[in-house]
């Protein structure tokens, strides 16, 4: 059983549990009529992956901020672990850690 630790279970919250059970309530749907939705539910960065990403650019806080297009104090608190970055921020973030590279197209945007 997850253990619950603040508003997670198990390393999710309580809102990426629902989109979970929503995806499966729609793959039951399609046993019964034989119309099968494929449903993928990606997770949000986790702190480690944006710290990493960051480092790997080799830039402060302040300027993968700018680079993300949010605040300062938002990045802190994804490295904390106290927000997570939304879907599109969380695809940006794995994009830039996989190609570093990549933040001078971005960058130019």
């Amino acid at each position: 059983m997850p253990k619950l630790v603040g508003n997670y279970v198990g390393g999710y919250t309580w809102k990426e549990a629902q989109a979970d059970m929503r995806a499966f309530k729609k793959e039951l749907a399609g046993i019964d009529t034989g119309h099968f939705t494929k449903v993928i539910v990606k997770l949000p960065a986790t702190p480690a992956e944006v710290k990493a990403t960051r480092k790997a650019l080799r830039v402060s806080q302040a300027v993968f901020a700018e680079l993300v297009g949010v605040s300062a104090p938002s990045v802190k608190a994804w490295e904390r672990g106290a927000r997570r970055p939304d879907g599109v921020t969380s695809r940006l973030i794995r994009l830039l850690k996989k190609d570093p590279s990549f933040v001078k197209v971005w960058a130019k945007a």
